[in-house]
C-alpha cells in the first residue's frame, strides 16, 4: 500500500512552527505539489481598528502582505509549486468549507496551532476541522 495521496491536500497554515512541519510532511504525501493547498485564514477586521479608521489598510492588502509572508516562510521553490489562499473568515468553518468546495481528500494539520498549547489534546481549531469536515484529517502529533 502507498501512502502517497493522490487526491487534493489542504494545509491550514497559521505560521506556527507546527502548521509549517505539517506543509513539509504534506510534500511528502503527495506525488505532485500541484495537489497541496496552503490555507492561511484572517479574522475579519474590525472598524475600529487603525488601518480599517484610516483607509490605509483593507483585506486585499492585508492578504497580499500574507501571501508575501509565506513566500519567505515556504521558500520561493514551494511557494510556487503550490495552490496558495487566503480567505477571511472564522477558521475551522472555513477550512471545512474551503476543503469541500476543493474536493479535498484530505487536510493535514498539527494538533498544536500559534498559540503554543493545546485545548485538551488537539487545538480547539484541529478539534473543530476534525468534527465537521467532510474528509478525512490527519491530525499531526510532536
Amino acid at each position: 500500500m502507498s501512502w502517497i495521496v493522490k487526491t487534493k491536500v489542504l494545509v491550514p497554515i497559521d505560521f506556527s512552527e507546527y502548521s509549517l512541519r505539517a506543509m513539509e510532511t504534506a510534500r511528502e504525501l503527495v506525488e505532485d505539489p500541484k495537489q497541496l493547498h496552503v490555507l492561511h485564514v484572517l479574522l475579519p477586521m474590525s472598524v475600529m481598528e487603525p488601518g480599517a479608521v484610516w483607509n490605509e489598510l483593507d483585506d486585499e492588502k492585508r492578504a497580499e502582505n500574507i501571501r508575501k509572508h509565506l513566500r519567505k516562510e515556504l521558500g520561493e521553490e514551494t511557494y510556487n509549486a503550490v495552490n496558495v489562499d487566503v480567505l477571511i473568515g472564522y477558521a475551522p468553518k472555513v477550512i471545512v468549507r474551503h476543503a469541500k468546495e476543493l474536493k479535498a481528500g484530505l487536510i493535514l494539520m498539527h494538533a498544536r496551532g500559534a498559540d503554543g498549547g493545546h485545548h485538551f489534546f488537539m487545538g480547539s481549531v484541529t478539534e473543530r476541522v476534525v468534527r465537521h469536515s467532510e474528509c478525512s484529517v490527519l491530525v499531526l502529533r510532536d
